[in-house]
């Protein structure tokens, strides 16, 4: 999406870089694009202008449900194999280490890892499998983790994407109730976003969360005056008229609005 040119890039690469089942991607600070490809059963990579440079995951038991680049790893969610897997960020794209590890005990098992987020050197996976984000340390270590099943408030039923501002405030989509809970870092539920499609806003099995900081001055038109556009949040549906939802944080001006 170029919002500066007003233009939508459609990008379908051929060959070797020919994808079946994108899910996820991750572009790192050169422009290199990775994308978390289920039906490859790799994660793909390809540079700034689309050109294929490789591609690599484990031989067994590997379904990559999302990519995450944290310095000079490459964290993938793998599906499948119930953990994140590190790699090394460079052309050899080295397996490094998973977690959690076969020797955890089960408090600090994982069911399904769905997505992944980072914030102050903390790894956030979105556990489908047990309706919880989990958090670890940059080495895999459980540190806390974060709401549970159930459709009480602050609960999840089919949790997907995650992003983190910031602040550290957590947005958490969840297919099943079709919105967008917010937690702060403390992990207190601060509200809910979106709910069941009745128009713009409404989300029909939203599956993705972004957090941008780069495209707010696109978007400052439907603000009040009165209030300055922080950041945006995409939500993306996977079906119906309005697949990308755009929320936006604001905060009062200071002194008389304009």
């Amino acid at each position: 999406l170029d919002f500066k040119n007003k233009k939508f890039l459609f990008y379908q690469p051929s060959g070797r870089g020919k994808l079946r089942n994108p899910i996820n991607c991750a572009v790192d600070t050169n422009g290199d694009l990775y994308v978390a490809d289920l039906g490859r059963l790799e994660v793909v990579v390809f540079d700034k202008i689309g050109n294929y440079l490789r591609s690599f995951g484990e031989k067994e038991k590997f379904k990559p449900g999302d990519v995450l680049l944290v310095g000079d790893k490459i964290y993938v969610s793998n599906i499948t194999g119930s953990k994140v897997v590190v790699y090394s960020k460079d052309q050899e794209n080295k397996m490094l280490f998973s977690f959690p590890s076969k020797d955890d005990p089960i408090t600090s098992s994982m069911g399904i890892p769905i997505n992944l987020a980072t914030y102050n050197d903390k790894i956030y996976v979105a556990d489908f499998g047990f309706s919880k984000v989990k958090i670890y340390s940059l080495k895999g270590d459980l540190v806390d983790t974060l709401g549970s099943q159930g459709d009480g408030i602050g609960q999840f039923s089919k949790l997907k994407g995650i992003a983190i501002d910031k602040e550290g405030n957590l947005f958490a989509v969840d297919a099943a109730f079709e919105n967008m809970q917010v937690f702060n870092k403390e992990g207190k539920l601060l509200m809910a976003l979106g709910g069941h499609f009745d128009g713009p806003g409404g989300l029909i099995l939203p599956a993705k969360v972004i957090v941008d900081y780069d495209n707010t001055e696109y978007f400052k038109q439907y603000v009040d005056p009165a209030y300055n556009l922080k950041y945006l949040i995409f939500v993306s549906s996977q079906y119906g008229p309005n697949l990308i939802n755009v929320y936006g944080r604001i905060e009062p001006k200071s002194g008389p609005a304009k």
